[in-house]
């Protein structure tokens, strides 16, 4: 049994005869000693919650079969809860038998050690189901076996055994980070555990293509709040655990990186990631399984680890260092870039002020992402700023569907083309609901903003949202094409042009400020891409395009501070807009010089970035033009 503790000094007694400044010293090293003993109680009384908590989920499996949507995932996680808070050993046989039923044990069949997703699933769905529950059997195994009962200890080898075999079939791309990362990490250590030196040689070429692939082009599924904390979880399973020299050293690269990306895009005056992201379930909030990394560590300051999904096992097998804390506070404003695949315009931008934040996606990752994004100092609780392409009334991304092969209820959202630049304060992107985005007839764009503002005006006129009720909403206030709307919030500023707003049949959008009194705190500009005025464009695509320019404002300490920078916004025009029925060319200025594109139809007429201005980032990560992320993996020989 594997069991990280932290150390326990020993206690001086002191006599009146020592000096003051020994006394001192002594008061301070019992501070420091008592910080821990007492951070470690308040995740040991967490662990003691957790199983609490699931106790009615207990009784609900205890004697009878589950019902129909309970998870392998949910089953396993359990069990984990019990060793890590010691309680109930008792109920493990029955939790592995459960798993053992939901196990494909037939090995002519293509998931052949794999778990159905849910009880009731007819077969497996979702081949994930392995890597998650593989990982956290070997977690009970590598920490606590000798603290399990025979009986459950032998149902979960022979579980594990199964399931080394359902995660060598599992196929995925290193693209798919997150369970690249984890299946790697199950291969190596199933491997080493069940003594299978073959798997676990396959599970280290798996990492080193999923090492390869980033040193070249970066972490592709960026800055998820989701995600990063399951990458986290398989990067410190091998860095503490594996047995291989090499496989921990890659393993600790990768972490650096990791954490490094996290230090340089968490939002200090919210606490949360902050910028675009590549895929999130919590589009308002940006919270997710990260938050207990960021809680454990210090960086979340709240009583409890936010949304993360569950406690995990992880205190201080690997800590990030102390300096990326203080780089993440201090080191304001910052501008961070990335490369998150090889494609051109995969990369990403995030402008950071103490006050504001700005952040592009150079182009779209697919129905959970975040491709622009707007963070606003505040409360953790408020909502963020972000774009979203919608057609089921769901702006605020709070609706959840089946989605994918296994029909998990998620937010998704229409998956436009997608083109994005920016330099530092502004951001210029495009959205094309072409085919391949669906055959939806009410194609929206939103761009979401807190409604906790301080003032809101439309070309110079300004808009009360003050004392409107539920029974008479601001349902909307008509926006023209080009007018700028400008958004004050304390001492940030965010103002917003659109540029381009036409339907699928060559009429110009119905654009609205809308307050909806929704419960979310939020109002947004709404462009209704299915229903456009009598007004006509000249050079029709034959979808819906959106375009919008975003600047922010920082540090608008008084009235003409804001004023300034107001009217610099107003004034600012296009250098360029060019529309033809074979592509799209926009340009505006900026503080740091010219930001935009040019779109064209490739030779299958789908809509193709010709050109983004800035050029995209070709960085692993980068701070103020300066590549970090590169010498980090560097740092470790490549495979």
């Amino acid at each position: 049994m594997f069991r990280s503790k932290e150390p326990i000094p020993s206690v001086a007694i002191f006599k009146s005869t020592l000096l003051a400044w020994l006394a001192i010293a002594a008061a301070l090293a019992l501070i420091l000693w008592v910080a821990p003993v007492q951070a470690q109680t308040s995740r040991d009384a967490l662990r003691l919650d957790e199983v609490r908590k699931k106790e009615g989920f207990w009784k609900s499996i205890a004697n009878s079969d589950p019902s129909g949507k309970t998870g392998c995932r949910q089953i396993m996680a359990y069990a984990l809860s019990l060793v890590e808070a010691q309680q109930s050993p008792e109920r493990l046989p029955r939790l592995f038998d459960l798993l053992t039923r939901m196990q494909d044990r037939n090995p002519r069949s293509k998931t052949f050690g794999n778990l159905r997703w849910r009880w009731e699933d007819a077969k497996v769905d979702d081949p994930n189901a392995a890597e998650f529950c593989m990982h956290d059997a070997l977690l009970i195994w590598l920490r606590h076996r000798d603290w399990v009962p025979l009986q459950a200890q032998q149902q979960l080898t022979v579980l594990m055994q199964y399931g080394l075999e359902g995660v060598l079939r599992h196929r995925v791309p290193t693209t798919y980070t997150n369970i690249a990362l984890t299946r790697s990490a199950n291969l190596i250590v199933l491997g080493e555990v069940l003594r299978r030196s073959d798997i676990a040689e396959e599970g280290q070429r798996r990492l080193d293509e999923v090492y390869s692939s980033t040193a070249a082009h970066g972490l592709h599924e960026c800055v998820s709040p989701t995600y990063y904390g399951i990458d986290i979880n398989a990067l410190t399973l091998l860095a503490v655990y594996s047995q291989n020299e090499r496989t921990r050293h890659q393993a600790d690269a990768l972490l650096r990186l990791l954490w490094t990306d996290i230090a340089l895009n968490w939002f200090p005056a919210t606490e949360r990631m902050g910028g675009t992201y590549a895929r999130t379930y919590d589009f308002l909030g940006g919270r997710g399984a990260l938050d207990w990394q960021m809680w454990v560590n210090g960086w979340l300051r709240t009583p409890t680890p936010g949304k993360a999904e569950r406690v995990e096992p992880y205190w201080n097998e690997w800590t990030p260092p102390q300096e990326l804390h203080t780089l993440n506070v201090q080191h304001l404003p910052r501008l961070v870039r990335q490369s998150w695949g090889e494609g051109y315009g995969q990369s990403r931008t995030y402008m950071v002020f103490r006050d504001v934040g700005l952040s592009t996606l150079g182009a779209g990752y697919g129905g959970e992402d975040v491709p622009l994004a707007i963070d606003l100092a505040g409360q953790r609780e408020a909502p963020r700023g972000f774009f979203r392409a919608d057609d089921q009334d769901n702006p605020y991304g709070v609706k959840k569907h089946a989605s994918g092969a296994g029909g998990q209820m998620k937010a998704t959202h229409l998956t436009p083309f997608w083109i994005g630049a920016q330099r530092t304060t502004d951001a210029l992107a495009m959205a094309i609901y072409n085919s391949k985005a669906g055959e939806s007839n009410t194609p929206e764009a939103h761009l979401v903003l807190p409604r906790a503002v301080h003032s809101i005006t439309i070309a110079g006129t300004a808009i009360d949202l003050s004392g409107r009720t539920t029974a008479v909403p601001l349902q909307g206030v008509p926006i023209q094409l080009g007018q700028p709307v400008i958004f004050r919030y304390d001492t940030a500023a965010v103002g917003v042009r659109l540029m381009a707003a036409t339907t699928g049949d060559n009429r110009i959008a119905q654009i609205s400020l809308v307050d909806d009194q929704n419960q979310f705190g939020c109002i947004r500009l709404t462009a209704a891409l299915g229903s456009g005025t009598a007004q006509a464009t000249t050079a029709p695509l034959p979808w819906p395009v959106v375009a919008l320019w975003v600047r922010v404002g920082t540090d608008l300490g008084n009235d003409a501070a804001f004023g300034a920078w107001q009217r610099a916004f107003e004034s600012a025009q296009p250098t360029q807009i060019e529309r033809t029925t074979r592509g799209i060319t926009i340009e505006v200025p900026s503080v740091d010089g010219p930001v935009g594109f040019a779109m064209v139809l490739n030779e299958a007429g789908q809509p193709a970035a010709a050109k983004i201005v800035p050029e995209p980032s070709r960085s692993v990560l980068e701070l103020d033009g300066k590549e970090v992320g590169q010498p980090i993996l560097s740092a470790v020989a490549r495979p």
